[in-house]
């Protein structure tokens, strides 16, 4: 199974980017939590998933962030990191 990503400027519409490197810190902006799981994700909750403004780029991104099960977990604004990447997406934790 092939997948691609769609990406564009939310200002302008542009489609064609270059591949840049970030660092993958930024803040969260928003996030839901999910406390009753789509089929093989159960092993995972409770879970965050999360929108981050990353701090180098103009650029959001988002991920799955592990234990976070009360808003209290997690306040918008929290600094936050990319560690990884597998089935569930980008990976991201406390920075």
């Amino acid at each position: 199974m092939h997948t691609s990503t769609v990406c564009f400027c939310k200002k302008c519409g542009f489609s064609k980017f270059e591949d840049k490197v970030v660092q993958g810190i930024g803040k969260v902006v928003t996030y839901t939590i999910i406390t009753v799981p789509p089929a093989g994700f159960e092993e995972y909750t409770p879970y965050a998933f999360v929108v981050v403004n990353l701090d180098d780029v103009d650029q959001r991104i988002s991920g799955f962030m592990g234990g976070i099960s009360t808003p209290a977990d997690l306040p918008v604004g929290s600094a936050v990191r990319v560690y990884g990447y597998d089935e569930r997406g980008l990976l991201i934790k406390f920075h």
